[in-house]
């Protein structure tokens, strides 16, 4: 069971990466140029308020819901 999860987590982290790639290359380039223009005592900004954020949405959703989003979902789909 541990392994068939695996699979589908694996699968679904390949599709994201294919679909969302633009997205993620973006946000990478934003983060280059925003530390090669900034001065060399500046820290870059820590992600900590954005794990924070989804650590806290995580721990307290509805334990009946979906934590990938905010739809329903069939029973095939389950």
């Amino acid at each position: 069971m541990s392994t068939m999860k695996n699979n589908r987590a694996a699968s679904r982290l390949r599709k994201n990466l294919s679909y969302f790639r633009t997205n993620y290359a973006a946000v990478l380039a934003a983060i280059l140029a925003f530390s090669l223009l900034s001065p060399p005592t500046l820290p870059p900004p820590p992600p900590l308020p954005l794990l924070a954020a989804r650590l806290f949405l995580y721990l307290f959703r509805p334990s009946d819901a979906p934590s990938s989003s905010c739809r329903a979902f069939s029973d095939r789909e389950t």
